[in-house]
C-alpha cells in the first residue's frame, strides 16, 4: 500500500481531484483520514446481506478501487445478486479492475460514469459511502429521490457522510478532534491544512439533521443513524415493503 504524501512537500495545486496521484494512495488515505473506515465497510456488508434479495443488484456509488464490492461479493455467494461499483474516476475504476482477482471479475461489474447519471436496474441495496458530499445539494436531492424510486419495496440505502454540526462551537470541536486524529495517524500540519484548502468548494458537508431530512423527504419510511464519530455519520434508509429484511444470506 503506497503512503499518502500528496500534501507533504508542497501546496496542492488547485482543487482536490480523484486523479492518478490520488488513486495511487487512496487506500492509505482512507485508513488514515477516515475514522473507523473499516468498521463502516463491515457494517455496510452486515446490513447489505440482510436487505439484498435474489435477482436484485447492490450498487456501490463512488466505489473508488472496489474494496467494498469485493467484500460484498465474498459475503454474498448467491450470484443472482449482482454487485455493481460506479465511479466517475477512470484511475479509480482501473484500480478496481486491477485489484479484483481474476476469478471474481465476472461476478462484479465496474462502471465509469457519473453517479448522478447511473440507471439503477433491479436495485435492492444502494450504498453511498462518502460520495454524496461531493455533489451539490440539488444533485443530492435529485439522486436520493431517484434512488428511492428505483429501489424494490423493502430495499435500503446505506449512506455515510462527513458532516458539519449546526452549532458553531460543536462544529469547531469536531474539527479539532478530527485533525488531532489525522495528526496521530502521521499527517503533518502542512498536510492537514493543505488538504483542507484543496477540498474547499469540493466537499460540501451537511448536518445530521439535513442528511436525515434529505432521506425522509425522498419518501423513505424508516431512517436511522447507524454510525457516528464526531463529524462522520452513517444512516440506514428503508423503503416501505412487506418484508424489510431477512435472516441474511
Amino acid at each position: 500500500m503506497r503512503r499518502d504524501e500528496l500534501f507533504r512537500d508542497r501546496p496542492y495545486e488547485g482543487r482536490f481531484r480523484f486523479d492518478e496521484n490520488t488513486a495511487a494512495v487512496f487506500e492509505d488515505m482512507l485508513l488514515r483520514s477516515v475514522p473507523l473506515y473499516q468498521t463502516m465497510q463491515e457494517l455496510t456488508v452486515d446490513l447489505a446481506v440482510r436487505f439484498a434479495k435474489p435477482g436484485t443488484i447492490i450498487y456501490d456509488l463512488g466505489c473508488s478501487k472496489g474494496t467494498l464490492c469485493r467484500l460484498l461479493r465474498q459475503s454474498i455467494p448467491d450470484l443472482s445478486i449482482g454487485i455493481v461499483g460506479v465511479d466517475c474516476s477512470a484511475p479509480m475504476i482501473q484500480g478496481a479492475m486491477d485489484l479484483t482477482p481474476t476469478g471474481e471479475k465476472d461476478n462484479i461489474t465496474f462502471l465509469q460514469e457519473d453517479v448522478t447519471q447511473t440507471s439503477f436496474v433491479r436495485a435492492g441495496v444502494i450504498v453511498a459511502c462518502l460520495t454524496l458530499q461531493f455533489l451539490s445539494l440539488q444533485e443530492r436531492e435529485a439522486l436520493v429521490q431517484r434512488i428511492y424510486g428505483c429501489l424494490r419495496p423493502g430495499g435500503a440505502m446505506i449512506l455515510f457522510e462527513k458532516t458539519e454540526h449546526e452549532d458553531p462551537l460543536l462544529r469547531q470541536l469536531e474539527v479539532e478532534v478530527y485533525y488531532n486524529l489525522k495528526a496521530r495517524n502521521g499527517y503533518s500540519q502542512q498536510e492537514i491544512l493543505g488538504k483542507r484548502e484543496a477540498l474547499k468548494g469540493v466537499l460540501l458537508p451537511l448536518s445530521d439533521e439535513q442528511n436525515q431530512s434529505l432521506l425522509q423527504q425522498a419518501g423513505f419510511s424508516l431512517v436511522s443513524m447507524i454510525f457516528k464519530w464526531m463529524n462522520f455519520s452513517g444512516y440506514l434508509a428503508v423503503k416501505q415493503g412487506d418484508h424489510l429484511w431477512g435472516d441474511g444470506i
